[in-house]
């Protein structure tokens, strides 16, 4: 609740953070593709300040701005946030959104599913989540794919899941081939993956831990799993 595109502009999101307000009942909130407005955005965070009920968020296709996701990070820290699985696709997040939500994240107890496709997150962004798989051992999958992320944002990646317990998945895509001054993307992850096969059911499934990274045949998307 509600359906995708059934409360749709600026007007439809502040009669929808209105009702968030009070809400003893909706736990999974689905408002993707509504063309909510910076300002409309905003009010529904604040909404869901307060929020100890929605499990489940999915505003993909929304204009967040700077605002909303300061105030939906700042949600993230409450010790008491509920939010297991926050999906914003292509809600033009950039780096600083990127990096906002990663701080908001560090210490969050229950968020395990984060989906943050198509929103332009590059090497800094991506930096910011490899601090954040160090310190948060609940995130179990993390979706950066069709993102910006060259070597030295995978770098911080990798890094990050030497330190960690929990991600069972990573999705990100990096370029087929690197800058002159980059290390090719496979030696990035050298130190966290064994080797790298073009597909899951071909990784050797023989210890613990992350066994490889995906490649599909076009060399440009890679799935970083675990055993």
């Amino acid at each position: 609740m509600p359906h995708p595109s059934c409360v749709q502009g600026s007007k439809g999101g502040l009669a929808l953070a209105q009702c968030l307000q009070n809400n003893r009942v909706v736990r999974s909130l689905n408002i993707m593709s509504n063309g909510f407005q910076a300002a409309a955005s905003q009010q529904i965070m604040r909404a869901l300040q307060n929020n100890l009920l929605i499990t489940q968020l999915d505003l993909s296709d929304n204009v967040l701005g700077s605002a909303a996701v300061s105030t939906l990070a700042a949600n993230l820290r409450m010790p008491k946030c509920p939010l297991v699985v926050l999906t914003m696709n292509r809600c033009g997040l950039g780096d600083d959104g990127a990096t906002a939500l990663a701080q908001g994240l560090e210490f969050n107890k229950h968020t395990a599913n984060l989906s943050l496709q198509h929103n332009k997150i590059g090497d800094h962004g991506a930096a910011a989540f490899g601090v954040l798989l160090s310190v948060n051992s609940n995130i179990t999958r993390l979706d950066l794919s069709w993102n910006d992320v060259r070597a030295r944002g995978a770098d911080g990646l990798a890094q990050g899941l030497k330190e960690n317990i929990s991600l069972h998945t990573l999705l990100v895509r990096l370029p087929s081939r690197a800058a002159p001054s980059e290390p090719p993307p496979a030696d990035v992850f050298a130190g966290v993956f064994p080797g790298i096969w073009p597909h899951p059911s071909d990784a050797p499934h023989t210890r613990a831990g992350y066994v490889g990274a995906v490649c599909r045949c076009d060399g440009t998307y890679w799935a970083l799993r675990a055993a």
